[in-house]
This record gives C-alpha cells, sequence and structure tokens, in this order.
C-alpha cells in the first residue's frame, strides 16, 4: 500500500468540502493497479462552488443576525458576531482557495512522499497502519461536530430561535476539521520516518562503537569482533575486512544522510502548502477560544433572570472550545514531535563525536551531516510569521486568558 492508497478516505471526505480538486485514476492491470491524483476540472469548479457558498451563506446570517441584534440594542453582540463568523469564514475560504491554488504543489508534495516510500523503504512500509487511523480519525472528529452541533442547534432553537445560523457555521468547522486531518497527518508521516531514520542510525553506531572498542582502546586501528575468526597475524586479510568496514559505516550513514535531506525538503513543500491556511486556522483558533470561555464565564458568573437556560448554553460552550483546543493541540504539538525528532538526529551524532577512536574519513561525514542540520533547521510556520511548536501553545494560552481578563473587566 503507498501513499495513494493511504490516503483515499481522506480524499473522499476532503472532496465533499472542495478541498481536493482532484480525481482519483487507476493506472495498470487488476493485478498491478497503481493509484494516482491528477488535476479535475470538475473539481476545481466545485470548489470554487463551495467558496461562493460558504460567502453566501455567511453574509446571509451576518446581515440577518446583525440586523436583529442593533433592533434589539445588543451592539456588543453584533459586533461580536460580525468578528467571529468574519475570522471562522476567511479561515475557510483559505482553505478552500488555498488548496485550488496550491494544487500543483500539493500533487508534487504527494509525489516526493511516494517516491521516499518507494525508494527507501519498498512497498511495505509502515504507512499501511496510517490507512486504518485516516478511517478511524475522519469518522471520530466527524461523528464529534455532528453530535455536538445537533445539540447547539437543539439548544438555540428552543431559546433564541435562530438555529438557521449555525449552518454555515458547521459547515466551516467541518472545512477546518478536514484540513487540519490533512495537515497533521502528513507532518505525522514526516514524524514517523525521521523516527525510523534516527532508530537506524543509533543502530549502525552502536554497532560501529563496539567494533572499534572491542580490545583496542589503546590505539586508533579499526578492530574486527572476535566472531569473525581471523587470524591477528594475517595483517593484509585483517587490513581488507577494516576497510571493508569503513566503507559499510560511511555508506549507510551517508544513505540516511539523504534520507533526512529529502524528508527536510517534504517539510518545506508542506509549508508552502498549508502555511497560509495554518496562519488563518490559529486566528480563527483565537479568536473562538477567547470568545467562547469569556461567555461561558457571563453565563455561569450572571444572576439575572434575563438569561435563560445558562447552564446548557455553558456547555454548549465548553464543547466548542473542546473542538477548537483539540485541533489547535494536534497540530502544535505534531509540528513539535516531527521538528524534535529531526533535531534529534544532530544529538545522536554529536554524541558520537565525543568516543574514541573515530577514523577519519567517518568523522568528515559526520561534521557534514551535522552541518546539513544545523545550517537547515526543521521548522513548521504559519507563512514564515511564527513557528509552530509547543512554545506557541504557551503564548497562545496566555493571551487568551489576558483578553479573557480584559473582557470581563471591561464588562
Amino acid at each position: 500500500m503507498d501513499i495513494y492508497q493511504c490516503i483515499i478516505p481522506l480524499h473522499y471526505a476532503s472532496k465533499i468540502w472542495g478541498l481536493t480538486p482532484f480525481e482519483l485514476i487507476r493506472q495498470g492491470n487488476r493485478d498491478n493497479e497503481i493509484k494516482r491524483l491528477r488535476n479535475s476540472v470538475t473539481g476545481i469548479f466545485y470548489s470554487i462552488f463551495m467558496c461562493i457558498l460558504i460567502t453566501s451563506n455567511v453574509l446571509f446570517v451576518l446581515i440577518s443576525n446583525f440586523s436583529h441584534y442593533l433592533q434589539t440594542g445588543y451592539t456588543a453582540n453584533a459586533a461580536t458576531l460580525v468578528i467571529l463568523y468574519f475570522s471562522f469564514s476567511s479561515s475557510a475560504l483559505c482553505a478552500v482557495i488555498g488548496c485550488v491554488i496550491n494544487r500543483e504543489r500539493l500533487l508534487i508534495l504527494l509525489e516526493a512522499i511516494f517516491e521516499f516510500e518507494t525508494r527507501f523503504y519498498g512497498s511495505n512500509s509502515k504507512i499501511i497502519s496510517f490507512n486504518r487511523f485516516l478511517k478511524f480519525e475522519i469518522f471520530f472528529t466527524y461523528i464529534t461536530i455532528i453530535l455536538i452541533s445537533i445539540y447547539d442547534i437543539w439548544l438555540w432553537g428552543i431559546y433564541y430561535n435562530v438555529e438557521l445560523s449555525f449552518f454555515p457555521y458547521i459547515l466551516i468547522l467541518f472545512i477546518m476539521a478536514t484540513l487540519t486531518i490533512q495537515y497533521t497527518n502528513i507532518i505525522y508521516l514526516s514524524y514517523d520516518k525521521f523516527k525510523l531514520i534516527n532508530l537506524a542510525l543509533v543502530k549502525y553506531i552502536s554497532k560501529m562503537y563496539e567494533v572499534q572498542s572491542d580490545g583496542n582502546k589503546n590505539n586508533n586501528m579499526f578492530t574486527l569482533p572476535t566472531s569473525y575468526n581471523i587470524n591477528n597475524n594475517n595483517n593484509n586479510n585483517n587490513y581488507y575486512y577494516q576497510e571493508l568496514r569503513k566503507k559499510n559505516f560511511i555508506s549507510k550513514l551517508r544513505d540516511i544522510r539523504r534520507k533526512h535531506y529529502a524528508l527536510h525538503n517534504i517539510s518545506d513543500e508542506v509549508n508552502k502548502v498549508f502555511g497560509f491556511q495554518i496562519l488563518f486556522f490559529m486566528l480563527s483558533f483565537f479568536i473562538s477560544i477567547t470568545n467562547n470561555i469569556y461567555y461561558s464565564l457571563y453565563f455561569m458568573l450572571n444572576e439575572s433572570s434575563e438569561v435563560r437556560g445558562s447552564l446548557l448554553v455553558t456547555v454548549e460552550q465548553l464543547f466548542w472550545i473542546m473542538v477548537m483546543a483539540v485541533e489547535l493541540i494536534a497540530i502544535t504539538v505534531v509540528c513539535h514531535m516531527t521538528s524534535g525528532e529531526a533535531m534529534r538526529t544532530g544529538i545522536v551524532l554529536r554524541n558520537v563525536l565525543l568516543y574514541e577512536p573515530l577514523n577519519t574519513m567517518l568523522s568528515t561525514e559526520i561534521q557534514v551531516f551535522l552541518e546539513q542540520i544545523q545550517n537547515r533547521p526543521l521548522r513548521y510556520s504559519a507563512c514564515g510569521l511564527f513557528n509552530i511548536d509547543l512554545t506557541l501553545l504557551s503564548s497562545f494560552i496566555g493571551a487568551v486568558a489576558t483578553y479573557v481578563i480584559v473582557l470581563i473587566q471591561m464588562h
């Protein structure tokens, strides 16, 4: 199973929301069938239709509810509604438009992953397990949004009779959740491969160190293990096997360095394809979580009889906070894990330089590898404005807490 077969569930789920302007084609015979993606004119027009649908629905909701709030005197609610819907609609539009504009880059990204898998790991790689994981992730995410949306529509339909305003909001949530699944799973594939690289590197280096440190601690000769049963007096044979071992270790290290470089190129493509969408996603997460936390506290602390069903409304706000927080945590954690796993290669290599003896060619190869990692540190970013890792999550929490306190004091 290759990357194209693996992402079939995500492909069809994304196609519903206009996030994949591609069509799935099958090449070869039935016994040796190969699946690929290619540009689809129908898919592009459907994505454009989704953009028009999102824009028209959001404008309808904003105009109808904004006028209602102004007539009733709730100007603060009107301003909040405009900001919230504008941020979410902008994120959904950027997600769909970005997939259309960057469709060629996305195809290049998928082809690069496919070539990496087939070149370095073959057809029986660990990518097979992602197919089932993707199905479960899509199913669980969609069911969660549907259940919370049903509760949301029931609640606001009973108390406030504005249930139609949530249909564009639900559509936007599905689009954002689907693109989040795309982004996090592509990055997690890179994390898995970086982890395999580091495991292989530790294995090769451990074997190399055992060979070099076996009974030869006082000189710089490359010593063979006793299992080879080579006569120590036969210097010609001993030297031959020594050189063969050196070249074997160096060739393996070069192969790992090429894999590391190829994975870094894939990560750079991920930043180019998804950077703009992730920037708007972070803005929407911030506005939504801040707004929901504020209103949940407002409904809990307000003892006025005008606030009906305050407990039910608070539960609804907490549900949406949970949805946004899970997406935010998923993005930041998987980016942090992948960046950390890529940098861990350098830590392993530096540990090798602490031990003696090391032959000159091997030391040079390790130093070249370290320069490659240091000169191109792996970072996932939102259009280059800020890095996406756990430091962003901590800053996000601090900013939300600050704005919630300011909003409560102003109220």
